[in-house]
């Protein structure tokens, strides 16, 4: 498996791998199987997740609770089931990363940090236009030239449909048009049950009884990881 890493991602042994994204969840939903690849195969891997996800509108047996608490202690019951060891969550403001004037210089400074060889983050329009997903890979980006990385995009399937939800949050979301893959994974039938149990740790986010159908689909896609080399 690390020769097809390699050829797919020229991902090696000597390889340091950092998922840099604004929420708990986005890296589960986008690259449950490629974390657990690298951890089998001992590639130093880095999570950080640079907010606790509060603005969410998704709730889902929190009741009164702390939403922030929640998530939280979801993300590092995710890190521990996909036997992630080095990872950190910071407490920037959701959905206001656009918003800070530091942002550009706290990101750099987890990159220069850790110096990793590849950066994953999402592809530019965010998949579905949410402003920290855009704010974060801009500025990916811009440190690419300094830092000297490469960077891999998660992206979708081309028949992947944001919600209605989900596309409110964008500002234009008409011009949203996620970047096409040139890199797919395909999970085995286990590799696909381990990804989903990792996604029923966010229960605060995610209920097969909401939406079902849309839901369903959703399921679906996540048989396979999109990536843009």
């Amino acid at each position: 498996m690390t020769t097809s890493l390699n050829e797919l991602f020229n991902i090696s042994q000597n390889s340091k791998v950092l998922f840099i994204y604004p929420h708990p969840d986005d890296e589960t939903f986008a690259n449950a199987n490629l974390i657990s690849l690298l951890v089998t195969k001992k590639i130093k891997t880095k999570i950080v997740c640079l907010t606790k996800g509060e603005a969410s509108t998704l709730r889902f047996g929190i009741g009164d609770n702390d939403l922030v608490a929640a998530r939280e202690i979801e993300f590092r019951h995710v890190m521990e089931y996909l036997k992630v060891s080095n990872y950190e969550i910071l407490d920037l403001p959701d959905g206001k990363l656009e918003l800070l004037s530091n942002l550009d210089k706290l990101v750099a400074q987890i990159i220069v940090g850790y110096n990793p060889t590849h950066v994953i983050t999402y592809e530019p329009d965010g998949i579905y236009g949410h402003p920290d997903h855009i704010a974060l890979t801009k500025i990916v980006v811009s440190q690419k030239n300094i830092s000297n990385y490469q960077l891999i995009y998660s992206t979708v399937s081309q028949k992947y449909k944001s919600s209605k939800d989900a596309l409110a949050m964008a500002k234009e979301p008409s011009k949203i048009k996620p970047m096409k893959a040139n890199t797919i994974l395909y999970l085995s039938l286990i590799d696909y049950i381990h990804k989903l149990k990792a996604i029923r740790v966010y229960k605060s986010q995610f209920t097969m009884q909401s939406n079902l159908l849309q839901n369903l689909i959703k399921m679906l896609l996540l048989r396979y990881e999109y990536y843009c080399v």
